[in-house]
């Protein structure tokens, strides 16, 4: 999940804007699943990527998994736990509590079946 990742332009390296956001309030975590079942029944794909409203600064990453239950509902859950795992990665190294987030993703089955405060 993390081999294809790329900082926006002037967006600092490292987490600290990421942490500083969680405490802020001032992200939004969307993903977008990627599925064609005509050119590969077994292999689905998905983008991310985390914002700051308040800096412009952003973060985003993309990978695929192949799969026998490759579907788009299966795209966009992958995207949804990346973003959990990463978010709840750092706010725990950085002892972030009681922060939530804007979750994003065209799939409103994949938002139900995950909350949208991390």
């Amino acid at each position: 999940m993390w081999e294809t990742i790329e900082c926006g332009t002037n967006t600092p390296e490292g987490v600290t804007w990421i942490v500083d956001g969680l405490r802020k309030g001032s992200l939004i975590w969307a993903t977008d699943g990627s599925y064609d079942r005509k050119k590969a029944i077994d292999l689905c794909g998905v983008g991310w990527m985390v914002f700051c409203t308040n800096t412009g600064y952003r973060i985003t990453g993309t990978f695929w998994e192949r799969s026998l239950s490759a579907s788009s509902y299966r795209a966009e859950l992958l995207g949804l736990c990346a973003l959990h795992q990463l978010a709840q990665a750092i706010a725990d190294f950085h002892k972030v509590v009681g922060w939530s987030a804007m979750l994003c993703c065209d799939n409103k089955r994949a938002l139900e079946d995950h909350p949208t405060t991390l």
